[in-house]
């Protein structure tokens, strides 16, 4: 009894979360609707006494229309990741504007609708889904009635990663009521969760707990032994995530093609970054966002270019040479954040300081003092103000918003065999290392996140770097 009555409350548990959005976008559309007619008003597109909408359209047939090309396009299937969900949402709202403007045009002999307010529709009811669904989703990830329960299979390192992307990502709402495993290695997932049990005893402990959910992540495991433990949990559960071995593979963006009469499941990877048309969309972005924001940047440039040569003697800016797409050097442009004998004085420094010069060799920065860095350049540092004229890189092509970090033509050597992989790509003013750990990870993490990202390159991607590196640098996060 307890069994059935665990699976029942897990499907109400589910459609509980798809009703819950499904009134959140009504409640986005129709507010959006009204801030759009009342935005015309104000900038006098439309008299106040202008016919646009009867009720049963604004607050029926309208909103109606969304969430179905919403839920049409998977809007409301939740516990996958932020970036393919947000993609499905944006989707099912591109395609009930469109709905919605055939309707319109359908009907236009009914009732009048300008074309100032469909373009304003059209602008508040992307922004007030996203901004809802943001500050619903929020609140949802710190209450646990919502959630699902779940049931991890295997306590090791991969699982402990998995764990800690459901953790950290928004869109995943699991509640983890255990651990099975012969032989647990992950301290970290045996202190917060019970250990119930070795593999034999998978199927009496999902039986017991009323376990819909089973994350499997034993990717070590030998293949006929994986066949059997999933052959014996699969007739009791609904969904089983199955990690396989591939952590650290590039994959990119990937399809799996099932071979039936073979038995055989093919991975498609495509390697986004190598199609011109990605090529041109991405730098058609940078120039865009560049050129967008230059009016608001250029006078902290100014300003920031005076107290450089104010603080200390020499030139404002620290012109280096970098490795660049292709393999080729560049000028990367920097404020000046170290002194003119910045060499000379980290010298003496590591010299006088073993424990400095070990932690230079292991990161290849200082985390904490540093001899060679100015007054000023310190505060710039800890807000990355210092790499703002890499923006000038970003106009001439030498560099992206996002991409690798621009490495030093003498690091050759420490990047190794990777060194064919990120020369791929135009090196970026941010990038997977700097919105994971920043200065606090050591080179070789920093050189294999830059591999992956190229590996795995894709444009929502890079937005959903930029929108983190914002909140990292305003938090100062790992900034030394």
């Amino acid at each position: 009894m307890h069994y059935d009555n665990s699976k029942r409350v897990a499907v109400m548990r589910h459609y509980a979360n798809a009703l819950l959005f499904m009134a959140v976008d009504y409640i986005a559309v129709v507010l959006a609707q009204i801030a759009a007619y009342n935005i015309c008003i104000f900038s006098g597109r439309l008299l106040a006494n202008s016919f646009v909408f009867s009720p049963d359209y604004q607050y029926i047939y309208i909103p109606m229309i969304f969430i179905l090309c919403i839920g049409t396009n998977d809007g409301y299937m939740f516990n996958r990741p932020a970036m393919d969900f947000s993609r499905d949402v944006f989707k099912g709202v591109v395609f009930g504007i469109i709905m919605c403007g055939i309707l319109l045009f359908a009907m236009h002999e009914t009732f009048f609708v300008s074309r100032a307010y469909a373009g304003l529709l059209s602008v508040t009811v992307i922004l007030l889904v996203a901004v809802f669904r943001y500050v619903v989703a929020k609140r949802l990830k710190k209450l646990p009635i919502l959630k699902e329960r779940i049931l991890i299979i295997g306590a090791g390192k991969t699982a402990e990663r998995i764990k800690k992307y459901f953790d950290n990502d928004i869109v995943y709402r699991y509640n983890v009521i255990g651990i099975i495993d012969d032989h647990p290695i992950s301290q970290e997932l045996t202190t917060e969760y019970p250990l119930l049990g070795g593999l034999e005893d998978s199927v009496e402990v999902i039986q017991r707990e009323g376990i819909n959910t089973v994350l499997v992540a034993i990717p070590g495991m030998e293949h006929e032994r994986m066949n059997t433990l999933l052959a014996e949990i699969r007739p009791y559960v609904r969904n089983i995530l199955f990690a396989p071995d591939l952590v650290g593979t590039p994959m990119g963006r990937v399809h799996i093609q099932t071979l039936f009469s073979q038995q055989i499941a093919l991975i498609k990877s495509y390697n986004d970054m190598s199609r011109l048309w990605n090529k041109f969309i991405k730098r058609a972005f940078d120039l865009v966002a560049v050129l967008i924001s230059m009016p608001l940047i250029l006078p902290v440039l100014v300003t920031l270019g005076i107290i450089v040569k104010m603080d200390s003697k020499g030139s404002v800016f620290y012109n280096a040479e970098r490795m660049g797409e292709g393999g080729g050097s560049f000028t990367c442009y920097k404020f000046r954040s170290m002194y003119t004998d910045g060499d000379e004085r980290l010298k003496r420094y590591l010299a006088e300081n073993p424990d400095a010069a070990q932690e230079w060799k292991k990161y290849a920065k200082l985390r904490g003092y540093d001899p060679r860095v100015t007054k000023c350049g310190r505060w710039m540092r800890r807000f990355s103000l210092d790499e703002l004229p890499q923006l000038i890189n970003v106009l001439e092509g030498t560099m992206s918003l996002v991409g690798p970090r621009p490495y030093l033509p003498r690091e050759k050597a420490d990047i190794g065999e990777n060194l064919d992989t990120i020369v791929l790509s135009k090196p970026g003013i941010t990038g997977f290392w700097q919105v994971n750990g920043r200065n606090d990870v050591s080179f070789a993490s920093r050189v294999a996140m830059d591999v992956w990202y190229v590996n795995n390159w894709s444009f929502p991607r890079d937005i959903m770097f930029l929108l983190k590196t914002v909140k990292i640098v305003i938090g100062k996060s790992g900034a030394y």
